[in-house]
C-alpha cells in the first residue's frame, strides 16, 4: 500500500509489517529514513519525498513576485478591479494552514506530543483570518477552483505543492513563475514536507510466495534510474542520493526554487499523533470560521486531539 508518511504512526491500525534493514539500499538518503522509522523499526520504503508548498505566479500579471504577505495590500485593489484574485489556494485545507503555523515557530506535533494550544497557533490563526479579511484570498476556494483560476489567468498567485509543478509548467509555459513562499512581516514561511511510503501488511509478509515479490518491488523503487524517472514524470524528489545529486547539479531556474523551498521545509513527524492533530485542527477550524477567537480555537483543537489520542493509545 502507498501511504503518506505522516500516517506511518498508525502502523498498528494498518497492520503494517516492519521491513528488514537489509532491504534498504546504502544509496538511500539518510534523511528519507526518518519518514519511515518509528519505535526502532522501519515501517515502509520511502518512494519519493517533497510534498512541500511553493508560490507560483503568472508573469502576465506579476512583474516581480512578492516576498512578504503585506505587499499584497498595495496590489489587491488593482487586481480585483480586473476581476483577478490576488492569491488562490484551498483555504480550508489544514496542510496549507500548517505553513502559517510553522511560520510563527509552532508545530502540530513536537517530540511526539500534540502541541496545538500555544501562542504560535493563536498567531497563525489570526494571520490566516487576516488573509481572508484583507481579501488576498477567497476563503471559499477549494483545490480545483484554485488551480482552475490560476490556469485561466484569474489569479495572480497560486500556492500549491511540488506535485502540481510539472502540470503547471505544461499548462502555463513561459507565463509560469516560481518563487519562495512570502514572509509574514519578518517571519520566514515554512511549508511542511513529507514522503510517500510503500508499505506491506503483515499477512502479505508472512506469505512465502509474496515476500520475495515484495522485496523485489522495494529494490526496484530504490534504483537510481527509477527514482530519476519518478522525478521527471512528476517533479517528485528522489530518495536515492545519487538521483537527488544528479537533479541538483544542473537545475532549471524553476527547479532551483523547487529544491530551495524543500530545504527550507519542515519534515512532518511520523508519530500517530500527527494524523490525530490533522483531524483536530480541521474540526477546530470549522468553529474558528464561525467567529470563535483564536485562543479559544487553539484550546478546543488541543482538547479534541488529546481525547482522540487517548483512544488511539488505549490498549
Amino acid at each position: 500500500m502507498l501511504i503518506p508518511s505522516d500516517f506511518i504512526g498508525l502502523y498498528r491500525q494498518m497492520t503494517l509489517a516492519p521491513l528488514p534493514a537489509e532491504w534498504f539500499s546504502p544509496t538511500l538518503m539518510a534523511s528519507a529514513l526518518r519518514y519511515v522509522t518509528l519505535d526502532r523499526q522501519r515501517w515502509g520504503m520511502p518512494m519519493m519525498q517533497g510534498n512541500h508548498l511553493m508560490l507560483f505566479y503568472n508573469k502576465a500579471l506579476v512583474s516581480t513576485p512578492v516576498t512578504q504577505w503585506q505587499q499584497l495590500t498595495a496590489i489587491t485593489p488593482a487586481l480585483k478591479a480586473k476581476g483577478v484574485y490576488p492569491v488562490s489556494w484551498p483555504y480550508h485545507d489544514m496542510y496549507y494552514f500548517a505553513a502559517f503555523l510553522h511560520t510563527f515557530g509552532g508545530s502540530p506535533v513536537t517530540e511526539g506530543r500534540i502541541t496545538l494550544d500555544n501562542p504560535a497557533m493563536v498567531q497563525a490563526l489570526e494571520a490566516y483570518r487576516t488573509v481572508a479579511s484583507e481579501q488576498w484570498v477567497d476563503p471559499e476556494c477549494d483545490y480545483d477552483t484554485a488551480l482552475a483560476r490560476f490556469n485561466e489567468g484569474k489569479s495572480a498567485y497560486l500556492i500549491n505543492g511540488d506535485w502540481a509543478f510539472n502540470d503547471l509548467v505544461k499548462n502555463m509555459g513561459d507565463k509560469l513563475g516560481v518563487a519562495l513562499l512570502p514572509r509574514w512581516q519578518s517571519h520566514p514561511m515554512h511549508s511542511m514536507s513529507g514522503a510517500y511510503v510503500m508499505g506491506a501488511s503483515r499477512w502479505a509478509m508472512d506469505d512465502e510466495d509474496r515476500q520475495p515479490v515484495i522485496k523485489a518491488l522495494m529494490a526496484f523503487i530504490q534504483r537510481q534510474d527509477i527514482q530519476q524517472f519518478i522525478y521527471h514524470q512528476g517533479a517528485l524528489l528522489p530518495v536515492n542520493q545519487q538521483a537527488f545529486t544528479a537533479i541538483s547539479r544542473r537545475p532549471t531556474p524553476q527547479e532551483k526554487v523547487l529544491l530551495e523551498q524543500f530545504t527550507l521545509s519542515t519534515p512532518m513527524p511520523s508519530d500517530s499523533a500527527m494524523s490525530i492533530a490533522w483531524q483536530a485542527m480541521e474540526k477546530g477550524f470549522e468553529r474558528f470560521k464561525e467567529g470563535i477567537s483564536a485562543a479559544d480555537t487553539a484550546r478546543y483543537m488541543q482538547l479534541l486531539a488529546d481525547q482522540q489520542y487517548r483512544q488511539v493509545k488505549a490498549p
